[in-house]
């Protein structure tokens, strides 16, 4: 695909390695993406993905961001989710 081919495309990358995320934010910029978000963990990542909307999301592992929650609040984390791969979000 050509830069051009990216254009119409918002991205997030969730990456708790700071110069990992930089890097990959960097090479994906360059590719031409219309925006490209940033993020450091789950919590963050799940803020991102709300006041975005990223066309696409990319994480190491989807259950290794999602914010660690009390047993009774289990239900909240499988919302969450299902919220996330309603979204497109693949582990």
């Amino acid at each position: 695909m050509s830069a051009s081919a990216f254009g119409n495309y918002s991205v997030l990358v969730i990456e708790d390695e700071t110069f990992t995320r930089m890097v990959l934010a960097r090479m994906l910029g360059g590719l031409g993406f219309k925006a490209v978000h940033q993020a450091g963990d789950g919590e963050a990542g799940l803020a991102a993905v709300r006041a975005h909307a990223p066309d696409i999301v990319l994480c190491e592992q989807v259950e290794r961001f999602l914010p660690r929650v009390p047993e009774d609040d289990f239900d909240l984390a499988t919302v969450e989710a299902e919220r996330l791969a309603a979204l497109g979000v693949a582990a």
